[in-house]
């Protein structure tokens, strides 16, 4: 039996509906964002506000500890909180369908709720996504070695550690927990506005956040192995759009990630040759048109 969990969530933008009736194109679909570990969903905002600016309707939403999201006696499975989410759109209105956009490890997150609502997910973007993330996207029947190795060749290999190392960052996680200092600002890409500011400093600054950090860290493992073994339930998962931004430069890489998770993604790669500074401007607008030519996969 699972426990019953509240989730906070902050939806903006107009929801666009056809006619009389509720049902939404693929266009249509509410943009969902899976922040970062280790921080509220106010890191999200920036890239929230600037979503709404090319007329989506974009939610953003609080894991256990974090703002409004209270906080439970115990880590949480990733598992069930992204059950636990799926149930709060519904009773918040949000009945999707939902193209997903994951930052860091915000991307491993995002598979899972793929995975569970595989009939409403109608595509994804990961930004800067982690090691973990692309190895859920390889084909399950490919060895490991051959996953692991492609995967790795697109990002930073320590961003996934082996065994070994988790369980050192696990250790040294716990302890500056306990102090309450892990992580005292967010990443660069998601800074929150300035109107926002004395709200985010109010919330990096709150006596449970250090708690939520490590119930949600001490997770990180088996989230890991959840995504490594995650297969696709049904073929309507099969050829989801998949947008990647700020992965590796080598195009035969690139190339062959590609062809490695053909069967069941449509992978494009934003500024292949990295060309380009990665900002937020340009990732909305890359994510919104994505989104127009959900149509055409």
């Amino acid at each position: 039996m699972e426990r019953t969990i509240n989730i906070s969530i902050n939806c903006k933008g107009k929801t666009a509906v056809n006619g009389w009736t509720s049902y939404k194109t693929p266009q249509q679909a509410t943009i969902l964002l899976e922040h970062v570990s280790g921080y509220p969903s106010l890191v999200s905002k920036s890239i929230q506000d600037e979503l709404v600016k090319y007329h989506h309707r974009v939610c953003m939403y609080d894991r256990p500890g974090y703002m409004l999201s209270p906080q439970g006696y115990a880590p949480i499975s990733p598992v069930t909180l992204e059950r636990a989410l799926s149930s709060a759109l519904r009773i918040a209105g949000e009945e999707g369908p939902f193209y997903l956009v994951g930052h860091h490890t915000g991307a491993e997150y995002s598979q899972i709720f793929a995975n569970i609502n595989y009939d409403s997910v109608v595509g994804m973007s990961f930004i800067y996504p982690t090691y973990t993330a692309l190895v859920g996207l390889l084909n399950t029947n490919q060895t490991e070695s051959i996953r692991l190795a492609r995967a790795q060749a697109m990002t930073d290999g320590s961003l996934l550690p082996d065994t070994n190392l988790a369980l050192q960052r696990l250790n040294f996680q716990r302890a500056l927990a306990a102090l309450g200092t892990w992580m005292t600002s967010p990443p660069a890409l998601s800074d929150t506005s300035s109107s926002s500011q004395n709200l985010t400093e109010w919330a990096l600054s709150s006596p449970y956040l250090a708690q939520a950090q490590f119930f949600e860290l001490s997770m990180q493992p088996q989230l890991a192995e959840i995504i490594s073994d995650m297969k696709p339930p049904l073929d309507t998962l099969k050829r989801l759009p998949i947008k990647l931004f700020g992965v590796s430069p080598e195009r035969s890489t690139q190339e062959e990630y590609k062809m490695a998770t053909n069967a069941y993604f449509k992978v494009d790669i934003s500024d292949p040759d990295n060309l380009q500074p990665l900002s937020l401007r340009r990732v909305a607008q890359e994510i919104s048109l994505h989104i127009s030519q959900l149509h055409l996969f």
